[in-house]
């Protein structure tokens, strides 16, 4: 038990560090106040919201129908296919070979996170890199995704009466996807077993089990629409990209245009996307809590020390430390969930006429919190991306840790350089204010959808508004912290 303790205590500690391996390596100083910002992006979100009453009030304008159908633009363009299908099946390919390489790096590589392939491609390349792609440029998980491409290449060589005959049960239908999805969350963020390689490696085999068993009971198809808890996460994210993929071609819209046209949402898919709002807003949380409320000592002395007192204090104290982000990262979920909510509340009291309740108009209009979630993405990740990524180009030449130098380019020194915390503060504050106007946009758009008698109502948007503000407010002062001096 101590021995279990003592390595749990070094991964704990050392994903400490790769958490703040985003820092920057100097301070920068706001060449005004921090408060100046903070204003100037509530006033900005203000005006947005005078801007969409104006479109609201004036549908029948000129000016109104200019902006309606400036944000209803979408076009198609038609691809050659033999094309598309030779760089889907490139694409396919490439997903299972890395697969199978981050696989035998976790396993059987070095257990030193930096010089292993695995931790950084899983957490730069993908969690990161991949995320912020597919809320950009489209979701492309469905074509890369190992688990999915290797489950159809056996199904292609089972008979049709060996395939799944099972339905998925209705009352479990996506909220495995949830609990999953919470299992991985705080695997990463708050136990931080996720840094070592070989915790990797044990992560993928579980998920492996776990996924390719789905798929051999209830199907390919069914499963990952009722369960697979990494094609929802890509999935909600692709509802804002600019390209939507078809068997046909592809479609260019305008950014958060997906969100706006989903009629099919649920409330496991609300809490779906709070959880990743949660998920993402978390770390920047936990940036700035005192030490105190993470190890406050009586979480230790009552509950933990008569059952683990063999463990010794260091061991309690990481326990402890634990339990506390658990809790944190829970009261951060909930603050998202029930301020939703109570705005919901509060607008169909301006809309007297309406006929929603208040859950059904959060279930609907949660695909307008996706933005933000992105937006805290990109602010909080940027540096993170550019610095620690830069170790992709050692490992590619090493990825095992064997002292390879296959491209010659294994004694690369990482550029902190690369990005000034000037141009990180600059690009996250730009970055989170174009996510809740964004936001704002797209909740006005889907209460206008879900009730156009009453959902024009300009006071009705006000406490969505007011929660845009808050959030803003938060969030760039957050993003301050560890930035700015």
């Amino acid at each position: 038990m101590r021995s279990c303790v003592g390595r749990f205590a070094m991964v704990s500690l050392f994903s400490r560090d790769l958490a703040f391996a985003h820092a920057f390596g100097e301070a920068y100083k706001l060449p005004l106040p921090l408060h100046f910002y903070l204003l100037s992006a509530g006033v900005v979100l203000l005006l947005s919201f005078l801007l969409l009453s104006m479109l609201a009030q004036g549908q029948n304008s000129r000016f109104g129908a200019v902006l309606t159908k400036f944000y209803e633009f979408n076009r198609e363009f038609e691809i050659v296919t033999s094309f598309c299908n030779h760089m889907v099946f490139a694409l396919k390919v490439l997903g299972v070979a890395l697969f199978a390489v981050v696989f035998y790096a976790a396993c059987f590589g070095t257990t030193e996170t930096f010089r292993n392939f695995a931790p950084v491609f899983v957490w730069v390349v993908w969690w990161v890199g991949l995320s912020l792609f597919c809320a950009v440029g489209g979701n492309i998980w469905p074509v890369v995704d190992p688990w999915r491409t290797i489950g159809k290449v056996v199904r292609a060589f089972l008979p049709a009466t060996k395939r799944s005959s099972y339905v998925f049960p209705e009352w479990l239908s996506g909220w495995l996807t949830v609990f999953s999805f919470l299992i991985f969350s705080t695997s990463e963020l708050v136990w931080g077993l996720m840094n070592d390689p070989r915790a990797i490696g044990v992560f993928i085999i579980f998920y492996s089990v776990f996924t390719w068993g789905g798929y051999a009971v209830f199907g390919i198809e069914a499963w990952i629409k009722h369960a697979d808890p990494l094609a929802k996460m890509f999935s909600v994210l692709g509802e804002v990209a600019i390209f939507d993929g078809r068997q046909d071609g592809i479609r260019l819209r305008l950014p958060g245009f997906g969100a706006v046209a989903s009629s099919h949402y649920r409330m496991t898919d609300a809490v779906f996307v709070i959880l990743m709002l949660a998920t993402i807003s978390f770390d920047g949380v936990l940036e700035v809590l005192p030490e105190g409320i993470l190890n406050p000592g009586w979480i230790r002395e009552i509950f933990l020390k008569p059952v683990f007192s063999e463990v010794g204090p260091i061991g309690l104290a990481i326990y402890e430390r634990n339990i506390s982000k658990i809790c944190v990262y829970f009261l951060v979920f909930l603050t998202w969930w029930f301020s939703f909510y109570g705005a919901n509340v509060l607008s169909l009291r301006f809309q007297r006429n309406s006929e929603k309740s208040a859950v059904e108009m959060v279930i609907q209009s949660a695909g307008s919190l996706i933005p933000i979630a992105v937006a805290y993405h990109f602010a909080h990740y940027l540096g993170y991306l550019l610095i620690t990524g830069q170790y992709m180009i050692a490992l590619i030449s090493d990825p095992f840790g064997y002292g390879w130098n296959i491209f010659g380019t294994r004694h690369y020194q990482n550029d902190i350089g690369v990005i000034t915390a000037q141009v990180a503060w600059y690009l996250s504050l730009g970055a989170i204010i174009l996510g809740h106007v964004l936001s704002l946009c797209i909740a006005h758009l889907r209460v206008q959808q879900i009730d156009p008698v009453s959902g024009t109502t300009t006071w009705a948007q006000v406490p969505m508004l007011l929660v845009m503000i808050v959030y803003t407010v938060i969030g760039l002062w957050l993003l301050a912290q560890p930035i700015t001096v």
